[in-house]
């Protein structure tokens, strides 16, 4: 999109600019027929007569068109304003993800949230033959409180201005951030992506909200840059973020199941531990009860006796109610 201020794109009044991408200028804008904001995504480059992009441009908008998902943000419509495409999504209520990382690091429940969101929205696109072609977490919109997760930029793909050999001629700084998260069989040829190259891009978020680092070159495993990640979770995102594409998971169906298989042993091995605080109480109690018992003044020891073990037993009560409503909430669907 050309750098001159625009006030209108099609029916759209635009307000202002709220972002760049490698491939479009993100803007606010108002539908006055619905009086509603929207936003706008608008190619940065002019397609020309390039008729054949903009054929696949319009199949693929009319599949997300008919994409409802609550974590793909909704394309409202399309159009096309001189040389330049245009996407219309629904205005997301939230900030971007890149930005509520700058402002706080994510807890390991939340960052689950988080991926799991992803993961639903790409398997949602994977299936209607959508693929994602600009990962990043400036894509992911989130309200605070991460009721909101939502995955916006589908489309991008025939934005795309390609060279001779089909490579991207944009050298902007939109494009070096986007590399970051793309795998590298994408950073060669940026117009292709599949979704091995999605889960890529997923794995390196993911690792990103668990250390608030990228992986690069040797990187170290997130436990190791994290206390607080299970080692578990380690060879998941090693398996996300490998550098040959059939090391990884083939889709993200297969991600999610694994995904899934590793929260429920990171829930049984937390039962265990729960368990086993149970049985130390047990045993702590069992001992001062026999360590009274043994005592040789009984009537002296018999009030000191009695308050230590009605202490004694609130404690073991403590641990269990704890330990009843920990295993509820870690075995709640």
């Amino acid at each position: 999109m050309p750098d001159a201020e625009i006030s209108r794109v099609g029916a759209y009044e635009v307000v202002g600019e709220v972002g760049r991408t490698a491939t479009s200028t993100v803007l606010e804008a108002i539908e006055p027929a619905q009086n509603r904001t929207v936003i706008l995504a608008v190619t940065r480059d002019a397609v020309g007569a390039d008729e054949s992009s903009v054929r696949a441009f319009w199949e693929e908008a009319m599949k997300l068109g008919e994409l409802r998902h609550a974590n793909v943000a909704r394309v409202l419509d399309r159009g096309r304003e001189g040389d330049h495409l245009y996407l219309v999504e629904e205005n997301v209520p939230g900030v971007p993800l890149d930005k509520l990382m700058q402002q706080r690091r994510l807890s390991i429940p939340e960052t689950l949230t988080v991926f799991k969101a992803l993961c639903n929205a790409l398997e949602a696109a994977h299936e209607r033959g959508i693929v994602h072609h600009e990962i990043t977490p400036a894509q992911v919109l989130v309200s605070e409180d991460l009721a909101v997760i939502k995955l916006r930029g589908f489309g991008m793909r025939h934005l795309a201005t390609g060279g001779a050999d089909g490579t991207t001629m944009v050298t902007t700084r939109h494009v070096f951030t986007g590399l970051i998260y793309m795998s590298p069989e994408q950073a060669k040829n940026q117009i292709f992506a599949d979704a091995r190259s999605n889960v890529y891009s997923m794995g390196v978020i993911f690792y990103e909200l668990l250390t608030g680092r990228v992986p690069r070159g040797r990187f170290a495993l997130p436990s190791q840059l994290n206390s607080e990640v299970p080692s578990e979770i380690d060879a998941l995102v090693l398996k996300c973020v490998a550098s040959r594409p059939e090391e990884r998971f083939s889709s993200v169906t297969e991600l999610k199941r694994r995904f899934a298989a590793v929260e429920d042993q990171l829930r049984l091995g937390l039962l265990h531990e729960l368990q086993g605080l149970q049985r130390s109480t047990a045993k702590m109690l069992r001992r001062q009860e026999g360590a009274v018992s043994t005592a040789t003044d009984l009537a002296a020891l018999a009030p000191a006796k009695s308050s230590r073990k009605a202490l004694l037993w609130a404690v073991v009560a403590g641990a269990l109610v704890v330990a009843a409503l920990l295993a509820f909430l870690l075995l709640r669907s």
